[in-house]
């Protein structure tokens, strides 16, 4: 195959353990780790007590001259200048953190770390193999018609990996993989007692509402409940596409094996996603932040620890002509019509276009919404690239 564009070389084992190991690249963390001292403490200097002309005597006065706060930003002026460490110091509230008069660099590193994102991987796909999601239930019932439980178990697990959208790719790879990077849920106390029960049959109590008497809190205890705060998460979020028990993803990659013209082993990146708009609202900041900076991070890991020689991927081009829908959408009919009732509610005033994509095949398209207001549906025909209507 021709040489794809991306990064060449050989992935050594350095890389894989230094350039990107960690996903979460903190700079300010490795700064903080090189320049600070073990310890910096405010600067003061003492003005010793004495008597004026008239008699007054002023105290022994202690005056702060530099902050320890200030001392530190000194030591890392120049990489807090950069706006990645600076959103880095903001984000993790060191502003606030770092004003007390004494600070000991190790635990300043032990709360940034502690603070960094956990991330993991989801994985669907890859060189372990998968099945076809459209040849699953042939394979399933043939299982059940034979009586085979463990075949049964066993295509059950490899549904859940098969990656979703094994139809885009170019021509030519192997060993597809479908690679999420999550976010851990971070719990949020709601205030609200959970009981739980080995049942599941669970319930809550509010303690604002006031609290239970003893002979109910021991009637609890013997029936098997056993109380503990209630919390939820305080993010929660999902892709845009059809994954719906991955949760938290910051990114998602599409890749494959592919060998060079040289008869080097490539890992070529087929895409590389964040979540979509609706659901990155719904993230914390630094989702929409660094998810691309993470993204490349773990392909270059993923290449390391793979046996990988070259990372490629796609050129832009490449990307607009696989998603031009003109190759997969006839036409779209739109007609106006003032909705009323419950159409009038849910869309607004004025969201009077019914719209209805036809494909290649003749049959209609669902859509997220089927009535757009004039501005949805200029946004709509715009992204998709159809303009002769």
């Amino acid at each position: 195959m021709a040489r794809p564009a991306g990064v060449e070389g050989p992935l050594t084992k350095a890389l894989a353990t230094e350039g990107a190991s960690r996903l979460w690249g903190s700079k300010l963390l490795d700064v903080l780790k090189e320049k600070m001292p073990p310890q910096i403490e405010n600067i003061t200097r003492t003005l010793p007590a004495r008597t004026l002309p008239n008699g007054q005597t002023l105290p022994e006065i202690t005056k702060v001259g530099r902050t320890a706060q200030s001392q530190l930003k000194e030591l890392i002026k120049p990489e807090l200048q950069e706006l990645g460490v600076q959103r880095e110091w903001e984000e993790l509230g060191l502003e606030a953190k770092t004003k007390a008069p004494k600070l000991q660099k190790q635990e300043l590193v032990s709360e940034v770390e502690r603070n960094l994102p956990k991330l993991e991987d989801v994985v669907l796909g890859g060189p372990r193999g998968y099945i076809d999601n459209q040849h699953w239930s042939v394979e399933i019932g043939d299982a059940i018609r034979r009586g085979d439980t463990d075949e049964v178990s066993r295509l059950r697990g490899t549904l859940q990996q098969a990656p979703k959208y094994t139809q885009w790719q170019e021509p030519g790879g192997t060993d597809y993989v479908e690679l999420f990077v999550t976010a851990p849920s971070t719990p949020e106390p709601t205030g609200k007692i959970l009981h739980k029960h080995p049942s599941g049959l669970n319930f809550r109590t509010d303690p604002a509402r006031g609290p239970l008497t003893p002979n109910v809190e021991a009637a609890l205890r013997e029936s098997g409940y056993k109380p503990e705060p209630e919390t939820v998460p305080k993010y929660s979020w999902r892709d845009q596409h059809d994954y719906p028990d991955i949760e938290n993803p910051v990114v998602r990659l599409r890749m494959n094996s592919r060998t060079s013209a040289d008869g080097k082993k490539v890992l070529f990146i087929e895409e590389m996603q964040p979540v979509g708009k609706e659901q990155l609202e719904k993230a914390p900041p630094w989702v929409g932040k660094f998810w691309a900076d993470i993204g490349m991070k773990r392909a270059l890991r993923y290449a390391a620890e793979n046996g990988f020689d070259e990372v490629a991927w796609t050129p832009g081009e490449v990307q607009t002509k696989r998603y031009d829908l003109s190759k997969h959408i006839r036409e779209i009919r739109y007609q106006w019509a003032e909705p009323t009732g419950y159409y009038a509610k849910t869309y607004g005033p004025g969201a009077g276009y019914w719209v209805k994509p036809i494909d290649v095949h003749g049959n209609e398209v669902p859509m997220p919404y089927s009535i757009m207001n004039p501005k949805q549906l200029e946004e709509t025909l715009v992204r998709i690239s159809l303009r002769r209507l």
